[in-house]
């Protein structure tokens, strides 16, 4: 049921741990998404050049802290995928390229 993180899937979540600390603000959402299964999720798909399937939306555009130059707001999945070349397909698109239909 589970996959027991190796060393490259703890180097890959090391990395996005530090690019969520250095790139947002808000440490609320910094910590929801630290803390959840998303970063592993992510983490194995960049060590092992895997597709991550989600539903969660991707921002078209992030809000910049005028200050910091830090992004606000909630952390995506997609949005982490993309700085990261981790291809991200919504559960449609994966129904779609297995050829499932819903009908």
């Amino acid at each position: 049921m589970f996959i027991e993180p190796d060393a490259k899937v703890s180097e890959a979540l090391r990395q996005i741990a530090d690019f969520t600390y250095q790139r947002y603000d808000d440490e609320h959402w910094i910590r929801l998404f630290l803390n959840g299964a998303d970063p592993w999720v992510i983490a194995q798909a960049k060590a092992y050049n895997l597709k991550l399937v989600t539903m969660e939306g991707k921002k078209s555009t992030e809000e910049i802290n005028k200050y910091t130059k830090h992004y606000r707001g909630k952390i995506k999945i997609p949005n982490i995928c993309d700085h990261f070349g981790v291809q991200c397909i919504t559960t449609f698109d994966l129904l779609r390229t297995l050829r499932i239909g819903l009908g």
